[in-house]
């Protein structure tokens, strides 16, 4: 909701004020870039501080999924390449195969 564009202030109409109903409060995960740099790497995750860091797999992770993580992160936005698996290795070092996420 950060990135949508803003213009004046206006008034909804009742039919189109948005309404969302959410489930149970889950506890958010943890991410961070390891291997890399402040604002470079590869990226890990883990559901709570008791889980080991597990690497995040690039299998369906499309440029909605990098704005989401680059957000996770802190970032504002983000202008992710993402790189061949060996390059990546190269870069950031290789994940534990043992800990996908």
């Amino acid at each position: 909701l950060d990135a949508c564009p803003r213009g004046d202030t206006v008034e909804c109409a009742a039919s189109s004020i948005v309404h969302v109903t959410c489930g149970a409060a889950i506890a958010p995960w943890e991410f961070r870039l390891a291997g890399g740099s402040a604002i470079s790497g590869r990226l890990e995750a883990r559901p709570n501080a008791s889980v080991s860091w597990g690497t995040v797999c690039n299998i369906g992770f499309d440029a909605d999924a990098q704005q989401v993580a680059c957000r996770a992160l802190g970032f504002a936005s983000t202008a992710v390449v993402t790189a061949s698996r060996a390059a990546m290795t190269t870069v950031a070092g290789a994940g534990a195969p043992s800990q996908p996420v």
